[in-house]
């Protein structure tokens, strides 16, 4: 008998051929035992097992040859009939992903067992408080999360913990409209970690509409909204991954919101069997989350959750005493800040413009409030594009008659013991800019002030007037 051994490291230059004779005692070697050399000896190559005067050397050289090139392509073949195969389910999926369909309802059914075992994504939640009530908030606060501060001013206030998934109301907020302007308004504050402007667009259109609106949108802005270089693209956030389904593209959207491809991470998010999936199947069940289904211990606390992440009740939690150790943060907006002046810039005030016309369609009024930096963050941009930045945001809420409210020309400024880093407030802060909101609320409705002092102290110390005009002191009046 021959034994031919063909080595299966395809690192191999060149092919092993082993020939050895066994005496007669050996010559009937049974199946069984052949397996069993195979098992033992081949570790991963071929053992061909046959008479010796069945196989001339010219012969095991060609067997060899042949088996050695079967090794090689072998995975090549399996790679290209893959390719292929997927190619083919992509195209199928395709006419699914190009066939229009009409908007989808949000689905908040859910059981108390996947909310405590599985989690939900953020935008979930967010949509879960704005429809908790058969009507809506008087007052939505739109924003990133730089206006988590808002919600964790009742931390402070009220000695509590507040929870990013079931806390969205600003009791504070609430507490100083019935105190200055004998107002009962419901006041939700709705921030998403890392949102553009066109992520508030995508969500204003899922959330608000003719019948089922707030009074007043107060929408929170900061430059990085507008030129952050770590976002790839408006269509491949959680935002517009969750809530897009769920409206019609306007002709003007669909030039923003269509995929670009200018990026791998564009490619990968609309790939056509991917997008069936993420319609077919939860969001949150669909993308991989940093949770196992059966984890039922609460995980540190923290401020906000990151996109396509599922959060449970209690695991992003802020208390009365968190959130006052400074991290410095601008080594991380220094790369956000990169590119100032690219192409984002435009195509998000694009998106400034038709948030307003859509949220004046619908009849809300809107505030803007330009929420405070450190002086450190501040510096990352250079002042010619400050001045282009505000400029252009001037223009566009006067064009709509939207109010705008720079909370860095109203305070002399901001302490850095109010911020925990260097965009975002700590929970005193945060109860500091609670009163622009309260203020722009009052001078927008034309609301009579009945006093400028509540249990919290002053408003804005020394300032209050400036908020008003002549015209609205003459309403007052009236």
């Amino acid at each position: 008998m021959i034994g031919v051994f063909i080595a299966s490291d395809p690192n191999a230059l060149h092919i092993k051929v082993k020939i050895g004779s066994f005496d007669s005692a050996h010559k009937s070697i049974s199946s069984k035992k052949a397996a069993k050399i195979n098992k033992q000896t081949t570790n991963g190559g071929i053992l061909l097992l046959a008479p010796l005067d069945c196989l001339p050397q010219t012969n095991i050289d060609h067997v060899a040859e042949n088996a050695a090139n079967s090794l090689h392509t072998r995975p090549l073949s399996n790679f290209i009939a893959a390719l292929i195969a997927f190619s083919l389910i992509n195209i199928i999926a395709l006419s699914y992903f190009t066939s229009p369909k009409d908007p989808k309802a949000i689905d908040l059914s859910c059981t108390e067992k996947q909310l405590n075992a599985v989690g939900k994504v953020t935008s979930w939640w967010l949509a879960k408080a704005y429809f908790a009530e058969s009507q809506p908030p008087e007052i939505v606060v739109l924003g990133t999360s730089q206006v988590g501060s808002l919600l964790n001013a009742d931390a402070y206030v009220y000695d509590r913990r507040v929870d990013i998934t079931g806390d969205h109301r600003s009791y504070t907020i609430e507490h100083d409209l019935k105190l200055l302007l004998h107002k009962d308004w419901r006041t939700l504050v709705l921030g998403f970690p890392g949102a553009m402007i066109s992520d508030q667009l995508i969500m204003s259109h899922a959330l608000f509409s003719k019948k089922h609106h707030p009074k007043l949108v107060v929408l929170t802005i900061s430059p990085r909204d507008f030129i952050d270089n770590m976002y790839h693209s408006p269509t491949s956030s959680e935002v517009f991954a969750f809530f897009s389904k769920s409206i019609n593209f306007e002709p003007e959207m669909q030039s923003i919101f269509t995929p670009q491809f200018k990026s791998l991470i564009d490619i990968h998010s609309f790939i056509p069997l991917r997008t069936v999936g993420r319609d077919i199947l939860c969001l949150e069940d669909y993308n991989v989350s940093s949770r196992n289904n059966d984890c039922m211990i609460p995980a540190p606390a923290r401020s906000i959750a990151m996109p396509f992440e599922r959060v449970i009740p209690r695991q992003c939690e802020i208390g009365s005493g968190d959130l006052y150790f400074y991290r410095d943060n601008t080594q991380d907006y220094r790369r956000r800040y990169k590119c100032p002046y690219s192409q984002q810039l435009n195509l998000q005030l694009s998106c400034l413009d038709l948030l307003f016309k859509y949220l004046a369609e619908q009849g809300i009024s809107v505030s803007v409030v330009e929420m405070p930096l450190t002086n450190y963050n501040h510096i990352l941009l250079p002042e010619t594009f400050w001045s282009f930045y505000k400029t252009k945001i001037k223009e566009t809420c006067r064009k709509y008659e939207v109010d705008y409210w720079d909370t860095e020309s109203i305070w002399d400024d901001f302490s850095s013991l109010e911020f925990c880093d260097s965009v975002h407030l700590n929970l005193h802060g945060g109860l500091k800019v609670t009163r622009p909101v309260v203020l722009a609320t009052a001078y927008k409705f034309h609301l009579p002030m009945y006093t400028f002092n509540g249990n919290f102290g002053p408003l804005v110390p020394g300032k209050e007037k400036t908020y008003f005009h002549k015209s609205w002191s003459n309403d007052q009046n009236n």
